[in-house]
């Protein structure tokens, strides 16, 4: 039989793999590339943006 000690290590080196891949799974997911749609609606939003900073300095 196994003591508790060695089943703790044992423990914690599951968790700690799961950890790791579950974190490096979430970061593919996040840094995929972005559709046409987010990319037309971000030009859109920085378009907008820089349009509003050039009237406001032009008052």
């Amino acid at each position: 039989m196994m003591e508790d000690g060695g089943l703790f290590w044992i423990l914690m080196a599951v968790v700690g793999v799961t950890a790791l891949g579950g974190s490096l799974a979430m970061s593919m997911v996040r840094e995929r590339e972005p559709s046409e749609e987010e990319r037309a609606a971000a030009d859109r939003a920085t378009r907008t943006l820089y349009a509003e900073e050039a009237r406001d300095q032009a008052r």
